[in-house]
């Protein structure tokens, strides 16, 4: 990703450690209702559904819940905690870990900029992604399709298309899970080299847009090109001799 993007995920966290900053202040438990101070982090979570992105919040928190700061920050936003303010919350975690509220407050701040890091890093965590791998097998082009979904998204089944045509990759629906999951596919041909070149479009829609990765291993006279257009990845392959139809 370039520099615009590199700029935008700064932003973002930056956002987002302002809206946890400003859950802190509350006098109130972290709720789906206390959320509505923090529209960033609504959107980005939970599609404007504070429900789900309280879960999804408690979800990644849980699965950090070995780091101390990231603990730390939780609390002071009023999770886990029977603290009525900010300086109830922080004296709670003290306690329990026999240091004052100044050093809370240093491990809240710390686990807040964590936290942030987490929801806009480089492969968001509540991103689905596909991974079409393609090879080659004498004559004949192989694929096969992993998917990688996190923890509470739905997802629809991919659907994948070979010249229009309809590839059957018996992988299902998957519901919401509490620990996400990995499903691969059989693999299939594709095509023989000598029907070169094909084109590819996988579409696979749920709660949240995939991100898509294409692979070509193996045969060096075959031409793999792919691109992410409106939702699907659309790929070529041909001999490196053909002409691309993204040329």
């Amino acid at each position: 990703m370039g520099d615009d993007g590199t700029l935008g995920r700064r932003r973002a966290a930056g956002l987002l450690t302002a809206e946890l900053r400003a859950l802190r202040k509350l006098r109130q438990t972290l709720s789906a209702s206390s959320l509505h101070h923090a529209e960033v982090l609504v959107r980005g979570l939970g599609d404007g559904d504070a429900e789900v992105a309280l879960e999804r919040l408690i979800s990644l928190a849980d699965e950090y819940g070995e780091d101390r700061d990231i603990a730390a920050a939780m609390v002071s936003i009023g999770w886990d905690s029977s603290g009525e303010n900010v300086l109830e919350r922080l004296s709670e975690f003290g306690s329990l870990h026999k240091v004052d509220q100044r050093t809370v407050r240093r491990w809240s701040d710390t686990g807040i900029e964590k936290l942030a890091a987490l929801l806009v890093g480089a492969a968001p965590w509540l991103q689905p992604r596909a991974i079409l791998a393609l090879s080659s097998v004498g004559s004949v082009v192989q694929l096969q399709l992993e998917l990688r979904v996190p923890r509470n998204i739905a997802m629809g089944s991919p659907r994948l298309l070979l010249n229009g045509r309809d590839v059957q990759m018996d992988l299902p629906m998957i519901e919401r899970s509490a620990r996400g999951g990995r499903y691969r596919s059989q693999l299939a041909d594709a095509a023989s080299l000598e029907d070169l070149p094909v084109e590819i479009d996988l579409q696979w829609r749920g709660e949240k847009p995939g991100s898509y990765t294409a692979v070509l291993e193996g045969d060096e006279r075959i031409r793999l090109e792919a691109t992410v257009r409106l939702g699907h990845l659309e790929c070529q392959l041909s001999l490196r001799d053909g002409r691309s139809v993204f040329d």
